[in-house]
């Protein structure tokens, strides 16, 4: 490009110049393109928010049918803020329920046949069309058939629970017996006398509420402490001591006896 001189001599022409080859121009976009744009960017916000939608339908669908499963045992609940009762059996699963993205509300839901089945529905905003799901457990039979596996699963979790209880109790009461002996030399004719100095609280079997096994009449000295658990093959039951009856009146320690000494 020729070199350009500006002085007083070369007057407006000059100047015209300078701004027609050295100052790029600005390019102008045709309005249709832009609300072509605009439109497109709307579209794709819209595409993803009935995305997350469906996500959230089906997220919801599996919540409904825990609780039919696992909290009623044999109906869905009557609005979706019942869902948070899930918590209570199993902690911190349900953060929040699903909202629409867009309105912030929760989605449409119906009980229907008397909590046997369910309507869940969002608006699409692309086809601008309600999308619904319903219960997706089967029929009466397979219903059925659920509810008693999740019985199944909850009375093992249930067994596995107070099993685990039981034997934290036992060690509990070990420690406060040992804490006992260190201060008499001897262990306690019953447990009874080690709260509250050495246990707050004096635990229960958590099924029965009966004592825990506790015998301190052993010619060694030593005491026999134990309890039965519900699950026979409880991997702690290899690990206990089995212990064999003192004499007459103490307990046998033969599995699914769990017992320390």
């Amino acid at each position: 490009m020729a070199k350009i001189v500006i002085g007083a001599a070369v007057g407006v022409g000059m100047l015209l110049i300078y701004q027609n080859y050295l100052i790029p121009k600005k390019e102008s976009t045709p309005i249709s393109q832009t609300e072509n744009s605009t439109d497109t960017s709307q579209t794709n916000i819209a595409v993803e928010r009935d995305e997350k939608r469906m996500e959230d339908l089906e997220k919801i669908r599996d919540y409904l049918n825990l609780y039919y499963l696992n909290i009623s045992k044999g109906k869905f609940p009557q609005d979706l803020n019942q869902l948070l009762e899930i918590n209570q059996k199993f902690p911190d699963l349900i953060k929040v329920i699903p909202k629409d993205p867009k309105t912030n509300e929760l989605y449409k839901y119906t009980n229907l046949a008397d909590g046997q089945d369910f309507q869940l529905c969002a608006h699409l905003e692309e086809i601008k069309e309600e999308k619904c799901l319903s219960s997706n457990l089967g029929s009466e039979t397979q219903k059925q058939e659920l509810l008693q596996e999740a019985e199944k699963s909850t009375e093992k979790d249930g067994i596995r629970e107070r099993d685990a209880q039981r034997i934290i109790d036992l060690n509990l009461l070990r420690t406060a017996l040992e804490m006992y002996y260190s201060d008499f030399n001897s262990y306690p004719k019953n447990l009874s006398v080690l709260n509250p100095k050495y246990i707050k609280a004096i635990p229960l079997d958590p099924l029965t509420n009966k004592p825990y096994f506790y015998y301190a009449a052993c010619p060694d000295g030593r005491y026999h402490l134990g309890t039965e658990l519900e699950d026979e093959n409880n991997s702690n039951l290899k690990q206990d001591r089995d212990v064999e009856k003192c004499d007459s009146a103490d307990f046998s320690g033969k599995d699914p006896i769990y017992d320390l000494k």
